[in-house]
């Protein structure tokens, strides 16, 4: 994979960037619960292990 001047991959693997709205929203629904600033960063890295996408290298 290449990646552009940027830093992001460039070819079939890229994908659409996501507004500051959107990922506001992201955030809010991962630390909705939390009562204070520990479970949100849990909440936080929770949803980022469930949905984010990585292959190892």
């Amino acid at each position: 994979m290449t990646r552009t001047a940027g830093g992001a991959p460039s070819g079939k693997g890229r994908r659409k960037a996501l507004s500051t709205a959107r990922l506001d929203h992201l955030i809010e629904e991962a630390t909705m619960d939390a009562d204070d600033e520990s479970e949100q960063k849990v909440g936080f890295c929770t949803m980022l292990e469930e949905f984010l996408a990585l292959t190892a290298v």
